[in-house]
């Protein structure tokens, strides 16, 4: 497919999927916020529930929207289910109102989809193969302390010297802290300039912080990449992270401090003006009794007073013009137009009573004060930086490539792209990075979960199919190419290389990639997961040859719990026996989460323990997150069970689909130091 080709296909699906979501009031919520403070005009939200999707967050209030670049929100607090802004006047003015307005944070998918749209119609003809401009050699590599395996130096070799790579792993194979940290750190050593992008805050968040503490580590004195100005990470960045790596985080709040700056400056402009106006009626009064009479002499000096002025003011170039034509009609319309000034409205509140002097000064302040927030706006900051990261919604909504100029955009150079995560990012998301036109590097487990469509997978699937066939379904035609969102990032290669035929065969199959085009590398040797774990996920689900190494492996627990049976894939037994070792491990808020493999155990839970709400999710919530114990009750317990499941390693509601052993190792893959097992 050419750029024209591809462009129009991902426009179209962007408005088949914002139809949908339209058409059946999907893609959108509301969470109450329960109360707020001020800290001068600083604003702390507490709502009901955590904030999700930040990327497409606005504020309510009594039933008025304002969109996120007027709410500027600063941070995430989900331990305390808050959320930090710095908003516009109109927003704090609304938040005060004697009487208490009914606040809620707004998220809707559909102002994303027009965002993504926007990307593709402003630069989807940019979209090209990546190319490859410098070559590295192994001598030239800047490794991390410690012994690299032969698995990882090739990864890391393939990622330098390829136009489009690709690295599998399994949690712990080093992905992040080795083969990711080497290329940019090699990378940066040569003076490139790289981005790192995670469909998430959550996974943006979790790779940085591997890469930022390898940099901490091997590069202390900042001689590689001076971390309080080389490193940024754009977006809204949680309590925890904004606390240990707030040198990197983008301060949102510099951009509207300048904006409020820039128009208090203009307020005391047009009183500056107000003043000088009126010496400058004089002048020209005096100018009219000149003009009838037959002495012209002063004319000129009255004149130059007149000018300097005016002179930085939208009145100026009408007084230059004097200079050529002094007639009467000539000063009289530069009159009248000082008069309609004069008689409009204006919000200059003490100001007009201010002197000139005074006002002068005040002006000077504000310039000196702009002067020093400049460089750490997130524009300035962009320019400077050597690593950014930041998600794929992120970078649609504020940058371009590199000689684009367009409206809203920052341009921006970049020299290497890596998508973490890669296997979570959806191919709508990841096609606009080859605008850029440079090294697109992959690592992810595509043996995980794929990205969440909004669509249920089976319709998504059904219009594929027809639209290959050519029997197009009514229902279904203007789905067709909606699998955009679903299809995981690691199916690029026929989208830059194929056809769309191709691009749909490959889709509807569900194999893996041929991997012709892009190269890769497997990372088979886990140091998170000890020898047996490692042996049942390679037999169960990778079957690439991974091992489990770890000296100190994943901590499995088994909560043996007898089933008396079953009800509509919930288990009663379970959830009692999760509340309990609950309560009896302590275990911190923020460090555990509970998972179930059905909504109707999830809704279970919730009602057995409603003040842990937040820390019970379905799996495929999970995706991207991990925490230090993951609780998993299995639910499928009874007799029937080892007959339908067919002794695999799956839910019984996924015998018969590929996602089965995708949805086990993205549970187990989200415990980084204990797994607990809640079965018979």
């Amino acid at each position: 497919m050419d750029a024209r080709e591809l462009s129009g296909i991902c426009t179209e699906s962007c408005r088949q999927m914002a139809s949908y979501l339209a058409r059946y009031n999907g893609g959108s919520s509301k969470n109450d916020v329960l109360s707020y403070k001020f800290s001068g005009d600083t604003v702390t939200l507490y709502t009901a529930t955590r904030a999700s999707d930040q990327e497409s967050l606005s504020i309510e209030i009594d039933g008025t929207l304002y969109d996120s670049a007027e709410a500027n929100f600063t941070m995430f607090d989900a331990i305390n289910k808050a959320v930090v802004m710095e908003p516009s006047k109109r927003i704090l003015a609304a938040l005060r109102s004697p009487r208490q307005p009914k606040v809620r944070l707004v998220s809707d998918l559909k102002w994303l989809i027009t965002r993504v749209r926007k990307y593709y119609s402003e630069f989807g003809e940019m979209i090209r193969p990546p190319a490859v401009s410098d070559t590295y050699s192994e001598s030239e590599f800047v490794f991390p302390k410690g012994n690299p395996t032969q698995e990882q130096r090739q990864a890391v070799d393939m990622v330098l010297n390829n136009g489009l790579s690709y690295v599998w792993g399994a949690p712990g194979t080093g992905k992040t802290k080795f083969v990711l940290a080497t290329s940019i750190l090699t990378l940066l050593s040569k003076g490139k300039k790289v981005l790192v992008i995670a469909s998430t805050n959550n996974a943006i968040e979790n790779v940085m912080r591997g890469v930022l503490d390898v940099l901490r580590t091997e590069d202390p004195d900042g001689k590689i990449v001076n971390r309080g100005d080389g490193v940024l990470r754009i977006g809204i960045p949680s309590e925890e992270f904004a606390l240990n790596y707030g040198q990197v985080c983008e301060a949102k709040g510099i951009a509207s401090r300048i904006q409020d700056l820039r128009g208090t400056r203009k307020v005391l402009s047009m009183a500056l003006l107000r003043r000088r106006i009126r010496t400058v009626k004089r002048s020209l009064s005096m100018m009219l009794d000149l003009c009838s009479g037959q002495d012209k002499g002063d004319i000129s000096e009255l004149l130059t007073g007149v000018m300097e002025a005016l002179e930085g003011t939208p009145f100026y170039i009408q007084a230059c013009r004097l200079m050529n034509s002094d007639s009467p009609d000539a000063v009289m319309s530069l009159m009248n137009d000082l008069r309609k000034f004069e008689s409009s409205p204006d919000d200059l509140g003490s100001f007009d009573e201010w002197t000139e002097d005074a006002i002068q000064k005040k002006r000077d302040e504000i310039d000196k004060k702009v002067s020093e927030l400049k460089p750490d706006t997130t524009e300035s900051r962009a320019e400077k930086a050597s690593l950014i990261a930041m998600t794929p919604l992120a970078l649609m909504g504020r940058f371009c490539p590199e000689g684009q100029e367009a409206e809203g955009f920052q341009e921006l150079r970049i020299d290497h792209i890596f998508v973490d995560e890669a296997g979570y990012c959806s191919m709508i998301h990841l096609i606009p990075l080859f605008a850029f036109g440079v090294p697109v590097s992959l690592l992810g487990d595509h043996l995980q979960l794929p990205p969440v469509c909004e669509i249920d997978e089976s319709t998504v699937k059904d219009a594929a199919v027809d639209c290959l066939t050519g029997f197009e379904d009514d229902n279904l035609r203007d789905l067709k190419y909606t699998f955009l969102w679903s299809q995981s990032a690691i199916y690029a290669e026929n989208y830059l290389y194929g056809s769309f035929v191709d691009v749909l065969k490959e889709y509807v199959s569900g194999k893996e990639p041929a991997f012709n085009r892009m190269a890769r590398c497997d990372l088979t040797a886990s140091h998170r997961f000890g020898e047996n774990l490692g042996r049942i996920l390679d037999e169960c689900v990778y079957r690439n040859g991974i091992t489990g190494v770890a000296e100190n492996p994943l901590e499995i627990v088994c909560v043996d719990v007898v089933c008396h049976g079953r009800k509509d894939r919930s288990n009663q037994d379970e959830a009692c026996a999760v509340r309990d070792y609950i309560k009896a491990e302590h275990l911190p808020y923020g460090s555990f989460v509970v998972l179930a493999p059905y909504n109707k155990q999830m809704y279970l839970l919730w009602s057995m323990m409603p003040e842990l709400r937040e820390e019970i999710m379905n799996i495929h919530r999970s995706q991207g997150m991990e925490w230090d114990t993951v609780i998993l009750t299995v639910c499928d317990n009874d007799d029937e069970i080892p007959s339908r499941s067919r002794n695999l390693l799956q839910f019984t509601s996924t015998v018969g689909s590929a996602m089965g052993p995708k949805v086990i190792n993205t549970a187990v893959s989200r415990a980084k130091k204990r797994l607990v097992l809640v079965c018979d």
